[in-house]
């Protein structure tokens, strides 16, 4: 049975597109051809609806000594940490943060202008937050995990990074920074690759993956977005074999569909009630981390403010 025995877990929009595409370059590592299959979360729609499905996607496997998976959406769900332990007990647990202001704002940058899903401006889905948590009161069709659009509480690395060293203790966690990995991504992976006990002396190609975007066609991103219930329907009851190059062909095609194109800066004073909200939680896990993490506390470099796409990667999409 082939099952990952290490996990990308988020968060979200922190480069985790760039850091999967690395990943799956080096040629002892092996990573699930479906990025974000979620399988763990609550709520997500179905990819692998079970063990033996969900075991499929790993189908490709040949003899690398690592096989990963990459889901943003696990970091901040209070039930995956915990189904992650019971299905994988030895796994090892990989974490990319990124300033949780900046993150935020790139999150709903995402929603509103590449998805589409997303109907309130920033300001306004940061007060309607708590009521979203408490009601769902979301789109039913969403195609991806509902708790990206809690754009506030994904930020809060502490209280979720707690709950994977609990389950998986210290030697099982590695948690790296995406301004780090920006500026220096050769070491950031030196490092992931030593963790995972393959040859930490790869270099991947390091170029830019999931550039800020919008569609070419906004019918034909719809329709790829919200394919009807009956196609639906008939893909879930497709084996894996067949379900993974339908699925790679439809990711071709929205991928295709899309065009880059950068995004206005976040409000200045937006971004600094965020910090200030967050200030008391990124305390906190500098001292679960035991590492400085000023770097989120410089002001933002105006010139690359709000630009998606200025380092490896605007991270990783919903």
């Amino acid at each position: 049975m082939t099952l990952p025995n290490f996990l990308l877990v988020g968060a979200p929009k922190s480069g985790s597109t760039s850091l999967y595409e690395h990943l799956a370059s080096h040629p002892d590592v092996y990573m699930c051809p479906i990025k974000e299959p979620c399988f763990f979360n609550d709520g997500m729609p179905e990819i692998a609806r079970t063990v033996s499905e969900y075991e499929a996607l790993f189908a490709g496997r040949r003899n690398e000594r690592a096989v990963g998976e990459a889901s943003t959406s696990y970091l901040a769900d209070p039930a995956a940490a915990e189904r992650i332990k019971k299905c994988l007990p030895e796994a090892k647990i990989v974490a990319l943060l990124r300033n949780p202001a900046d993150r935020a704002y790139s999150t709903w940058t995402n929603m509103f202008y590449t998805l589409g899903f997303e109907k309130l401006s920033f300001e306004e889905a940061l007060r309607e937050e708590e009521n979203r948590i408490r009601t769902l009161d979301l789109p039913a069709d969403i195609p991806f995990y509902y708790g990206h659009f809690f754009y506030f509480q994904i930020g809060l690395y502490a209280r979720h990074l707690k709950r994977y060293l609990d389950l998986f203790g210290r030697a099982r966690v590695s948690v790296h920074i995406f301004e780090e990995f920006v500026k220096a991504p050769a070491a950031t992976c030196r490092a992931l690759f030593s963790f995972l006990d393959v040859d930490d002396s790869f270099l991947p190609d390091f170029q830019k993956h999931n550039p800020a975007a919008v569609s070419r066609s906004s019918g034909l991103h719809r329709r790829l977005l919200r394919p009807s219930p009956v196609l639906m329907k008939a893909y879930n009851r497709l084996p894996m074999w067949v379900k993974l190059p339908v699925y790679k062909a439809f990711r071709a095609l929205y991928w295709a569909n899309l065009k880059p194109q950068p995004r206005p800066p976040v409000d200045a004073g937006i971004r600094a009630e965020l910090l200030e909200r967050y200030r008391s939680d990124i305390a906190e896990l500098e001292e679960l981390l035991g590492r400085d993490l000023s770097v989120w506390r410089a002001p933002k470099d105006t010139r690359g403010n709000g630009k998606e796409g200025t380092g490896p990667d605007s991270a990783s999409s919903a």
